[in-house]
């Protein structure tokens, strides 16, 4: 998924303290269609189903949720999908809390989301990501389906864990350098944003295609996605020949090949070549230190 607001930008003021060694609280996410879901509490609610979405530069709330919730509103923002550009709501100070983990003062965009609630078959209650990311370091435990906050790199064991340079790309999302094989059976470096809301293994870029320096097989089965509006897109499915990753390699991956206009014009002017989606993501453990440019990467024993 594509999200981004080039149009605002929202501060969260989070809290809390861990011993050496020990996060500030671990929570448990379950997975639907690889999308990793966790619960949060709005001012003192029940337990809400977010989504965790490393392109989503602001956190937003399902309409549908507001009438059970104490909110305050106060206007609201312009929104850039990549769909369209849509209105929305925004609630300015609210408490959220994650496990032991509370956040004070979130500003909410509210707009609707029962779209995605009947795409993953599950509530989508809220989507949240950058917002995480720019306070606190997130352990990804695939293998127990944990969460776990720090708030420093000092508290967290990195030993057995591969560490990668990441950079900012496309409204503060994660890249990070990937290589793709080439026609002639090398391997070039791109660097690829990690989208934690793409099921898919990879989603190309229409300036990759540009390029055509990939080993790239089109297929003409067509993939429908998705976006935090209702729209929905149609693009080619398409296989890589040879991906590296933090070490792992890959071939014949899974591509989608972005053909739907509203794709190719989202897509148009990103910094980046692609999207690494869960579907490979999930073969690690991750750590994201978005503060200090860094993703740390254990490969998992099993796999997904």
């Amino acid at each position: 998924m594509k999200w981004f607001d080039p149009l605002k930008h929202i501060a969260l003021f989070l809290w809390g303290v861990s011993l050496s060694g020990q996060p500030i609280d671990q929570v448990a996410f379950e997975l639907a269609d690889n999308i990793i879901f966790f619960q949060v509490s709005i001012n003192g609610s029940r337990q809400l189903n977010f989504m965790f979405d490393s392109g989503a530069g602001i956190t937003v709330l399902n309409k549908s949720v507001t009438p059970e919730l104490d909110l305050t509103y106060r206007g609201g923002s312009q929104i850039g999908t990549s769909g369209r550009t849509i209105r929305s709501e925004t609630s300015p100070e609210n408490s959220l809390s994650i496990g032991k983990v509370t956040m004070e003062k979130v500003p909410l965009e509210i707009i609707g989301l029962d779209h995605l609630s009947t795409y993953f078959k599950v509530p989508v209650d809220g989507i949240i990501g950058y917002d995480l990311f720019e306070k606190y370091i997130l352990k990804i435990d695939a293998d127990r389906k944990t969460m776990a906050f720090y708030d420093s790199m000092d508290s967290v064991d990195t030993e057995d864990w591969k560490e990668v340079m990441a950079y900012k790309v496309d409204n503060n999302k994660i890249g990070i350098e990937t290589f793709l094989l080439t026609p002639e059976g090398d391997y070039a470096g791109y660097i690829m944003a990690l989208d934690t809301a793409n099921p898919d293994e990879i989603h190309l870029f229409p300036n990759a295609l540009e390029e055509r320096g990939i080993a790239l097989k089109k297929g003409s089965k067509k993939v429908k996605g998705f976006s935090a509006d209702t729209t929905i897109t149609e693009n080619l499915r398409g296989k890589i020949k040879g991906v590296k990753l933090a070490g792992k390699e890959w071939r014949n991956v899974r591509t989608v090949i972005p053909t739907d206009a509203v794709t190719v014009k989202a897509f148009s002017d990103n910094q980046s070549f692609g999207l690494i989606g869960q579907g490979l993501m999930l073969d690690f453990n991750m750590i994201y230190d978005y503060q200090n440019n860094r993703v740390y990467f254990q490969e998992r024993k099993n796999g997904r």
